[in-house]
């Protein structure tokens, strides 16, 4: 089951824009943070009063569109360093719109049977999602990406029933009927070149590279799960 791997992501994948440096968590552009590995993407929007989905990182926009945002998904799912693999995509509400109406506009994206026209093989948006609110086979979902939820919303895709922020301590929830350990390292604890995991398997913890992000966090089941991460700034 795809819950049963070590998934390396980062936390507000597309937090690139702020007026200070301090404030930043990624510096990395999206197909960047792919291609270095990166399997889990941490995806805020707001819903504006135009009926669209733009990222955003709570008050602060980011400057892209939702469609524009999973155009660079599907390229890079489309290409010949994607297609082999999958990529689970988490979703996240940033203003107080309702969660239904958010919802609509999400699910009218990813659902679509139009075509898209940057692919090569005329896939439609829907042919490249796992939206099924149960863990799947790594052999099913290479090549897509997979819902994952954080607002709410009971519809489609995997759903955490709860999720603490900057907790380093890990704790446990439940997602896609499994027990799943959440580990969220604050700022004071993720300064450090390297941070362990939380012993979720007899098999001895990795420990893997941080960048300029400020905090990071881990989520994996008693077996390993995925662990969202920042990705290794270049040049670091």
């Amino acid at each position: 089951m795809l819950d049963e791997l070590y998934i390396p992501g980062s936390h507000e994948t597309l937090a690139l824009h702020y007026p200070l440096l301090s404030s930043l968590c990624q510096t990395l552009p999206l197909t960047s943070q792919l291609t270095l590995g990166i399997r889990f993407l941490d995806l805020r929007f707001n819903l504006t009063q135009k009926g669209e989905l733009w990222a955003y990182h709570g008050l602060v926009p980011q400057r892209r569109r939702a469609e524009e945002v999973f155009g660079e998904v599907y390229s890079w799912l489309e290409g010949w360093e994607g297609r082999q693999e999958t990529v689970i995509v988490s979703i996240k509400q940033e203003n107080d719109t309702p969660p239904d109406l958010f919802a609509s506009v999400l699910i009218s994206l990813i659902r679509s049977t139009t075509p898209l026209p940057s692919s090569p093989s005329n896939r439609t948006p829907e042919s490249l999602w796992y939206t099924q609110k149960e863990w799947p086979q790594l052999g099913d979902v290479r090549g897509k990406a997979v819902l994952f939820c954080r607002f709410a919303w009971k519809g489609y895709g995997l759903h955490p029933v709860r999720w603490l922020n900057d907790q380093h301590v890990a704790w446990t929830t439940e997602i896609g009927g499994r027990d799943s350990l959440v580990q969220d390292w604050p700022p004071s604890v993720s300064r450090s070149s390297t941070q362990p995991l939380h012993r979720s398997s007899p098999l001895q913890p990795p420990k893997l590279p941080e960048s300029h992000t400020e905090y990071r966090s881990s989520l994996a089941r008693p077996s390993p799960l995925f662990i969202p991460q920042p990705p290794q700034k270049v040049g670091a």
